[in-house]
């Protein structure tokens, strides 16, 4: 779930699919899948969508919100296995606010 929030965050950031996908090192088609999949997940639809972004849906706001908070955690080389282990449990826990089982 880690990697479909970086996603967004990207998605965000460049306003721009294609953009996004390059910043997250992926092609156009995995970006939209890993967003459709992390929609489908948390059984909310975060992205507008059109021919091109439109933006996203205050239900995409409140999950950005989130991503953000969870991606401005430093992380020290030393420290990253528990950090990692703690990104994961924020995910479960968002998961678990949004409903998602």
């Amino acid at each position: 779930m880690i990697d479909k929030l970086e996603f967004l965050l990207a998605l965000s950031r460049e306003r721009h699919f294609g953009r996004a996908a390059e910043a997250c090192a992926v092609t156009q088609p995995t970006l939209s899948a890993g967003l459709k999949h992390l929609e489908e997940s948390l059984g909310l639809l975060l992205v507008t969508r059109g021919s091109r972004f439109q933006g996203l849906t205050s239900e995409g706001e409140r999950v950005l919100d989130w991503a953000k908070r969870i991606a401005q955690r430093p992380a020290s080389p030393t420290s990253q296995p528990q950090d990692s282990a703690q990104l994961r449990s924020r995910a479960s826990a968002a998961a678990r606010y949004f409903g998602v089982r």
